[in-house]
């Protein structure tokens, strides 16, 4: 399953990574592996902060917006 999950992820450009095994405790069961935990691999990650620069572009960008819509 997990080698499905893999070339997925492969295909739309991201990586999958096992979080968390769950595992049986009974002796009849060996240990088995009863539930895998997937995600992707910038689950999590906001995104990086933006310089002065393009924070000046963005609120430029905004106020233009503002000033084609008065009347």
């Amino acid at each position: 399953m997990q080698h499905f999950f893999n070339f997925y992820a492969n295909l739309a450009g991201f990586e999958a990574i096992v979080v968390h095994v769950f595992r049986t405790r009974s002796k009849k069961w060996n240990d088995e592996i009863t539930k895998v935990t997937m995600k992707c691999h910038i689950h999590g990650k906001g995104e990086e902060p933006k310089t002065t620069d393009q924070e000046e572009v963005a609120v430029d960008k905004d106020i233009d917006k503002k000033k084609g819509t008065e009347r």
